[in-house]
């Protein structure tokens, strides 16, 4: 698979990406890192409902019925995980190092 840019892959629209709000693709970066709702709410400010509501719409969005296959399908449409990585790995050092503050 040919990565054309950071929002889209041979194949697939970069609108496969864009249909996502911002603060969704932030909720599915903290996803791909396989945080639980209430860690990617501390990281996010908001309520650990409103971080389920987010997976529920990208779910709907992209299709799927588990939180597995919405990653899977993400990233075969373009999802720029490699970018949130590169921007946020202050973020994921301190997830991988267990620790819960921003």
């Amino acid at each position: 698979m040919h990565i054309q840019n950071a929002y889209a892959v041979e194949g697939f629209a970069a609108t496969d990406v864009d249909i996502l709000t911002e603060r969704e693709k932030q909720c599915l970066f903290y996803v791909f890192l396989g945080m639980t709702a209430k860690q990617i709410a501390r990281y996010m400010s908001i309520s650990p409902r409103t971080v389920e509501e987010y997976i529920e719409k990208i779910k709907i969005k992209y299709d799927c019925d588990y939180k597995q296959q919405l990653i899977i399908k993400a990233l075969l449409k373009g999802f720029p995980i490699y970018e949130f990585l590169r921007t946020n790995l202050k973020i994921l050092t301190n997830h991988l190092r267990g620790k819960e503050s921003c």
